[in-house]
């Protein structure tokens, strides 16, 4: 009872609506990542988070008003099906659009931007002017 329980468990999480199946392996994936993430100054827990919560790591998150891994917003963009089909594209932009939040969001701590980078708390209302 509990083998079936688990199978079909499993089967509704691969199979979720609104999240497709990426084909880039999980290990390209995960340096893409770590390489917007170093290329930002984003935290690379963070941003991995992120495209979990936005598309389980897949290519072609499908939410209303988002594309690609990292969810990115669409609203006046051209670019929709090149942030489904291009992961390096997709997460590039994604991490430009939190960065470009984290410098718009007030700053927390001491008040100087750059030691905030750092503390996970920083990103709170960058995380939220994303859209998460």
């Amino acid at each position: 009872a509990y083998m079936r329980l688990l199978l079909i468990l499993v089967l509704l999480l691969v199979a979720a609506p609104g999240f497709s199946q990426s084909t880039v392996p999980t290990s390209e994936l995960n340096a893409l990542l770590e390489a917007a993430a170093k290329e930002r100054r984003i935290p690379s827990v963070l941003l991995k988070g992120l495209a979990w919560k936005e598309s389980r790591w897949g290519t072609g998150a499908n939410a209303p008003g988002r594309a690609g891994i990292l969810g990115v917003p669409t609203k006046g963009r051209t670019d929709t099906d090149r942030l489904q089909s291009d992961a390096k594209y997709s997460i590039g932009q994604g991490a430009k659009h939190l960065a470009l939040m984290f410098y718009r969001a007030p700053i927390v701590g001491n008040g100087k931007l750059e030691d905030g980078r750092n503390i996970l708390e920083s990103w709170f209302i960058a995380l939220g002017k994303y859209g998460t």
